[in-house]
């Protein structure tokens, strides 16, 4: 009995140094730099003060917390965006409504694109590719106050509008191949009879005509869209006509301001008296108060023959001099005042001088008109350069001009 409480003694004795001498060398080799009171372990761990022992050991192990912002921890604890991702996601959104504006910016400009005025890209003294529609309206129809032809595009667009009126005692009909060939570019022509053809006994007087011809215009800005079909730019007018129609739209223009027309055209222009003994008043009195593009196309042989259709001192040499800049003055050399008429002109055209090659001329007025009025009203600019253009031309020409 006592060997075997001998053996126990010892053994007890060997443990109790194997457990304490191990727990000392785990302490050092944890904190080589000796920072542990050893003696305070030991005692610690003698005394039975384990706790404090753990407390130790856990702030040896476990290092001091670092002290955090309370705002920055529980940003952290939460999961909430940091300020940098705040930021991110600020610049994202404002990226994506750029992106919407210019999506809406994009979509507005193309909507302002398809509602402008028609603009013709093709040669002007070819046909303009348009198909045209020949309206006959008769006086009364959606308040006409006159007969007319509307030669309109039916091609879907919006489109200018030109307005014009016939020479004296002249069918309105017989300039159909002309006014064609300038509504194939883009144009809606108004082209009413003023009063009947072929009847030079009691015609209305130039001023008297002027008149009706307001009542046209007016009838347009109320009328037009409604019968075309099509588009119609309402802002941009232009107004022109043949021999004493030509008179007719510059008393308009006179009359009413230029305000309403942003071109004016005269073919042949004659700014007479009403013939033999007459006493109308001449339009040309001096320099004209407007200065709204103007396009003079003469006739060589205008002036010429027993009864001339376009006598020197009244035709197109006074209306160009009396228009001011810019304006453009074309003279056909060898061609006579109604050579740019359709065939068929009939006895109206027998009294006039004629150089022939009415082909030839009708694709000059018309390439003309539709180079000047694309100019002016579709803001076409590099058309203007085929009034000047000589060797263009189908025919012979001398141009002029004031810029």
């Amino acid at each position: 009995m006592l060997w075997t409480a001998l053996k126990q003694l010892v053994f007890m004795i060997l443990l109790y140094l194997f457990l304490f001498g191990c727990s000392s060398t785990t302490i050092h080799d944890e904190n080589p730099d000796g920072d542990v009171d050893l003696d305070l372990e030991k005692e610690s761990a003698i005394n039975g003060d384990q706790d404090a022992l753990d407390n130790e050991k856990d702030s040896l192990i476990d290092g001091e917390p670092e002290e955090l912002e309370p705002e920055e921890d529980q940003t952290m604890v939460d999961g909430d965006i940091s300020e940098s991702d705040s930021e991110e996601a600020n610049d994202n959104e404002n990226e994506v409504e750029q992106e919407i504006e210019i999506e809406i910016e994009e979509l507005e400009s193309e909507a302002e694109e398809d509602d402008t005025v028609y603009q013709s890209n093709i040669d002007p003294y070819l046909d303009g590719g348009l198909t045209v529609y020949n309206m006959e309206i008769s006086e009364g129809e959606n308040n006409a106050p006159k007969d007319m032809t509307i030669y309109t595009p039916l091609n879907t667009g919006k489109y200018a509008v030109v307005m014009f009126h016939h020479g004296f005692i002249m069918n309105h009909k017989v300039y159909s191949g002309m006014l064609t060939h300038l509504a194939s570019h883009g144009f809606i022509v108004v082209a009413p009879q003023m009063y009947p053809p072929l009847i030079p006994i009691g015609v209305m007087s130039s001023a008297e005509e002027a008149i009706q011809a307001s009542q046209v215009y007016d009838w347009i800005k109320v009328e037009i869209e409604n019968i075309v079909g099509v588009e119609v730019d309402l802002n941009k007018i232009g107004l022109m006509g043949h021999s004493r129609g030509a008179k007719v739209s510059w008393t308009h223009l006179k009359n009413n301001g230029s305000a309403d027309f942003m071109a004016v055209a005269g073919l042949d222009p004659v700014d007479g008296t009403g013939g033999p003994g007459g006493t109308e008043t001449r339009v040309v009195d001096g320099q004209f108060s407007f200065s709204i593009p103007a396009l003079i196309i003469g006739t060589g042989l205008g002036p010429s023959g027993i009864s001339p259709c376009a006598p020197s001192g009244d035709n197109h040499i006074q209306f160009y001099a009396a228009s001011n800049s810019p304006a453009w003055h074309v003279v056909a050399t060898n061609n006579g005042h109604n050579d740019m008429t359709d065939d068929n002109c009939g006895v109206a055209c027998l009294a006039c001088s004629s150089g022939g090659n009415k082909d030839k001329v009708r694709q000059l007025f018309g390439g003309l008109l539709s180079a000047f009025f694309r100019f002016t009203l579709q803001d076409d600019i590099a058309a203007v350069d085929v009034l000047s253009d000589i060797e263009r031309a189908p025919v012979s020409i001398t141009v002029e001009s004031k810029l």
